[in-house]
């Protein structure tokens, strides 16, 4: 069994997920990064009809927050102009409400939220649940983080 490294670029699958593994949702908007966090970072997307309804997050359990915004972001913000903040849940709060995280690397410490029912509004009331039940942490000493997409 793998665990993370103190630069965050191990990868942990082999590990299963417990309840009190924490998972980050990154926030690349800043009308999300709020007080409370709205409940669209969670909705669920699936590529096509035929896949599983799912919403990425990255388990980011015992890593300090300089690992977290270097290294574990570093997928999202590649895509992004900025990050202003993640959305912290433990996979208790979401096994909780029915879901599953499911580890799902590469890239490294990345899982999806997984078992979303079909109903549109059913998966709203999911991830407005989620949101209610996460944290939100902003980059320490900024207001955002800098991406990679120009």
């Amino acid at each position: 069994m793998q665990s993370p490294t103190p630069s965050g670029d191990s990868f942990v699958s082999s590990r299963p997920v417990e309840r009190t593994d924490r998972f980050s949702r990154f926030i690349p908007s800043k009308t999300d990064a709020k007080d409370r966090l709205p409940g669209t970072l969670f909705m669920p997307t699936r590529d096509s009809p035929q896949e599983e309804f799912a919403r990425s997050v990255f388990r980011t359990t015992n890593l300090p927050d300089s690992v977290i915004w270097e290294n574990v972001s570093r997928p999202v913000r590649d895509k992004v102009y900025f990050l202003y903040g993640r959305a912290d849940v433990l996979a208790s709060a979401i096994d909780d409400l029915g879901l599953e995280v499911r580890m799902d690397e590469p890239p490294p410490h990345h899982a999806n939220i997984r078992g979303w029912p079909e109903a549109e509004h059913l998966q709203q009331e999911l991830a407005d649940e989620i949101a209610d039940r996460a944290t939100l942490v902003r980059p320490e000493g900024t207001d955002r983080l800098p991406g990679g997409k120009r």
